[in-house]
């Protein structure tokens, strides 16, 4: 249900990027790329929650 939601608000960050930018090649890799990088924090903050250990890495 929350990968659902994400996905959801991913759409919906993705397509209100595209109308404000109007389809601007620059703005949507720099979104891509912060999209990215978010993916990677939320996913590490819930390694991190499972497992404490990875707080050395």
């Amino acid at each position: 249900m929350l990968s659902l939601n994400l996905f959801f608000f991913c759409i919906f960050v993705f397509s209100l990027n595209l109308a404000i930018s109007g389809f601007e090649l620059i703005n949507l890799i720099i979104f891509l790329e912060s999209l990215n990088i978010l993916f990677i924090l939320f996913s590490g903050s819930i390694l991190i929650s499972i497992s404490p250990i990875l707080w050395i890495y």
